[in-house]
């Protein structure tokens, strides 16, 4: 989450891309590192070894953070987009336009989530593989891909 956020960040002041539309490019760049940090991070353990998997994540999120913290220091970084401080008001209720976008991304990629896990095979695939490994491998499911995608996509 926080190497996506300094990405729209850096997009933002940088190239001027507002951070909605940043996410176009910010998703798709967080799964490949996703992807990246499960086949030469996770994937070499052995499936049994979950402490050493955490283990493992928790250095990852320790080295992003100080690589992090040497780019951009620790100083507090804002984005000042010319909506931030329009409002919608409805009735006597005065809502920020930003709450109101953010809210209304968050329901859609919620239903998009909720397709994905109900309404697609890929869905299905990650249910059995939560449930049980060695039944969803024995009936055809790719274990190891449906893992993949499941870290590059969190």
């Amino acid at each position: 989450m926080v190497l996506g956020a300094y990405l729209s960040y850096a997009l933002y002041s940088h190239l001027n891309i507002d951070p909605f539309l940043s996410l176009l490019i910010t998703i798709p760049v967080m799964f490949v590192v996703g992807i990246a940090v499960y086949w030469t991070m996770i994937k070499p353990i052995k499936q049994d070894r979950v402490i050493m998997s955490l283990l493992v994540m928790f250095a990852v999120g320790t080295v992003a953070e100080g690589i992090l913290d040497f780019i951009f220091t620790s100083n507090l970084v804002e984005i000042h987009t010319s909506y931030v401080n329009s409002s919608v008001r409805l009735g006597s209720l005065i809502f920020p336009a930003i709450y109101l976008y953010a809210f209304a991304m968050s329901v859609l990629l919620l239903g998009g989530v909720y397709y994905l896990l109900y309404r697609t095979r890929f869905g299905r695939s990650l249910r059995a593989s939560m449930q049980n490994p060695t039944a969803a491998r024995l009936v055809g499911h790719q274990h190891r891909l449906v893992s993949a995608f499941t870290l590059a996509s969190a």
